[in-house]
C-alpha cells in the first residue's frame, strides 16, 4: 500500500504542479482513501467520506445496498489522480480508473459469449468540497454502473 501511495503522489505532484499540494492540503490523501474504500468494497467507510448533505439524504443501509447490488461482479483495479482545480467553491479532481467490467456488460453481436472481464479505462471527474475543514466527495465520478456516487442534492 505505500507503495501505491507513494506512486499515487509522484503522479500527483507531476501533473498538478509544485503548488497544487498547497492549495487543497490533505486533500490527495481524502482521494486515496474514498477510492481505497471503493476499492475494497467497503461502502460502509466510502459513505462516511461523502458530504454530510448527502449522507443526511441519503441513508447510509439504503447506500451500501444499492453500491453493492451495483457494483456485483465489477472490479476496481486501479485509480489515480490526474490534476486537481478549483471549480464553483468546490475542488474537481481529475481521476483515471481501470475497472473490469463482468462478462454480461459486453453487448451480444450474436457472437459467442463474452467469458472474460472487460478491461476498461476511464477519465472523469470527482467532485470535493471542503466543510469545516475536512474534505468530503461531493460526486464520486460517473462511473456508469455506480448509481449512488451522483450527488444526491445540491449544495
Amino acid at each position: 500500500m505505500r507503495i501505491y501511495v507513494t506512486v499515487a503522489l509522484l503522479l500527483w505532484v507531476t501533473a498538478c504542479g509544485p503548488n497544487a499540494k498547497d492549495s487543497f492540503p490533505g486533500l490527495l490523501d481524502r482521494v486515496t482513501e474514498y477510492y481505497r474504500y471503493e476499492q475494497n468494497q467497503q461502502w460502509d467507510l466510502a459513505y462516511k467520506l461523502r458530504t454530510p448533505a448527502f449522507r443526511k439524504a441519503f441513508p447510509l443501509t439504503s447506500y451500501v445496498k444499492q453500491m453493492r447490488r451495483d457494483s456485483s461482479g465489477w472490479k476496481l483495479e486501479t485509480f489515480s489522480v490526474q490534476g486537481m482545480k478549483r471549480m464553483d467553491g468546490k475542488v474537481q479532481v481529475s481521476m483515471r480508473f481501470v475497472e473490469l467490467a463482468p462478462p454480461s456488460f459486453a453487448p451480444d453481436y450474436g457472437t459467442t459469449e463474452a467469458k472474460d472481464p472487460l478491461k476498461l479505462s476511464l477519465a472523469v471527474p470527482s467532485i470535493w468540497r471542503q466543510v469545516d475543514g475536512k474534505w468530503y466527495c461531493y460526486d464520486a465520478a460517473s462511473r456508469m454502473h455506480l448509481s449512488a456516487n451522483n450527488p444526491v442534492v445540491p449544495e
